[in-house]
């Protein structure tokens, strides 16, 4: 039997480059519900309850389906992002920048609103504290 140098190098290489250590090294992710807030992250489904996320830039981050209840998020921009059938039970919403996000389906039910800005937010299908259903077609304003 004929020793292949070659197939043992290459062989050896992809066992050491995807060993848990190595991909560590790499800089491959953890769990993304634990990382840091900053625009366009990824928090799709996580439980972000009780959380002080206040004056965070969250330009286009995806929360879609993301639990924000009773979150402190007053102040902070969330233009632009996927906030689809999030949960912000009592959160405090205030002064928050919803322009352009897609609140379809979220619950805003007991939500602290106040000052912010709706320009071009989707919110059909949203529940707001009176607990009105937004209207098809609702864009900028719950109808």
């Amino acid at each position: 039997m004929k020793f292949d140098v070659k197939a043992a190098s290459i062989l050896s290489f992809a066992l050491f480059a995807f060993t848990p250590m190595a991909l560590a090294q790499m800089g491959a992710p953890t769990n993304r519900c634990d990382a840091k807030p900053r625009a366009g992250i990824d928090w799709h489904g996580c439980d972000l309850s009780h959380q002080d996320l206040s004056g965070v830039d969250l330009q286009g981050a995806n929360l879609q389906g993301a639990k924000l209840s009773a979150a402190k998020l007053r102040g902070a921009n969330l233009s632009k992002s996927n906030l689809r059938e999030a949960e912000l039970l009592g959160a405090d919403l205030q002064n928050v920048d919803f322009s352009g996000a897609d609140l379809r389906g979220a619950f805003l039910t007991k939500a602290q609103l106040g000052n912010n800005n709706f320009e071009g937010t989707l919110l059909e299908g949203a529940y707001f504290n009176n607990f009105q259903v937004c209207a098809v077609g609702s864009v900028g304003a719950c109808k």
